[in-house]
């Protein structure tokens, strides 16, 4: 599959949405049509047949897709065709959360290791993965097949842990804390700041109600995913 060009991430995003759907509807649903999946989504079908063109484009527009085809393609280009190994950096409640969200198996993205220097924590274990110190982190890169890191760590360590985690040639990094973190070249890192999410849903509501106060079901509601 060639790629014209190199996608926007709202492209990538929505490649990532269309990957979760098809995945979550009945196996008896071989069959998926843009129209189907635009209108569970909110997306054009338009957009979600330009957004493939990035890739080549597939498929003819009205006999509808294969549905496991779809889920293969989607695989291949979001990377997730293979295993992707992970560890998580910061057993606190968000870090446990994410340990305990099986669904991440479905989209083939094993965590194999846990990590905090809470001597409370460490030799406990979660869905059977051991919680170790974050002192035996090399070592365990060394041995494992790590290719993403999630820091949910305090502010504090968390560049620490991500030097750490760019010095074992760990090449994906998902940070959970409040700040951005700087990775060198041949690194990616997504910066999450779920609060900055929140902030950005406290104004569309308040949008949505300043408009419902002026012009009474003048406007539908929307989203920004």
């Amino acid at each position: 599959m060639k790629y014209r060009r190199t996608p926007p991430s709202l492209t990538i995003n929505r490649l990532a949405r269309y990957l979760n759907y098809l995945t979550l509807l009945p196996a008896e649903e071989t069959h998926v049509s843009s129209a189907q999946i635009s209108k569970a989504l909110g997306i054009k079908a338009t957009q979600f047949r330009q957004d493939f063109h990035y890739f080549g484009g597939f498929g003819r527009p009205g006999l509808g897709y294969d549905r496991q085809l779809l889920i293969e393609v989607l695989e291949r280009i979001l990377g997730v065709d293979k295993p992707q190994g992970m560890v998580i950096i910061g057993v606190g409640h968000l870090g446990a959360a994410l340990a305990s969200y099986a669904y991440f198996e479905r989209m083939n993205l094993r965590l194999l290791g846990l990590f905090d220097n809470n001597a409370k924590l460490v030799g406990l274990s979660i869905r059977g993965i051991p919680i170790l110190h974050p002192d035996s982190l090399p070592k365990f890169v060394q041995t494992n097949d790590v290719r993403l890191g999630i820091i949910t760590t305090p502010k504090e360590s968390a560049q620490i842990i991500c030097d750490s985690l760019v010095k074992c040639n760990v090449k994906g990094i998902w940070n959970f804390t409040p700040i951005q973190l700087n990775v060198p070249a041949g690194f990616v890192v997504r910066n999450e700041q779920p609060a900055l999410g929140l902030l950005a849903l406290t104004f569309q509501l308040n949008e949505l109600e300043h408009i419902g106060d002026h012009k009474k079901g003048a406007r539908k509601g929307y989203s920004f995913d």
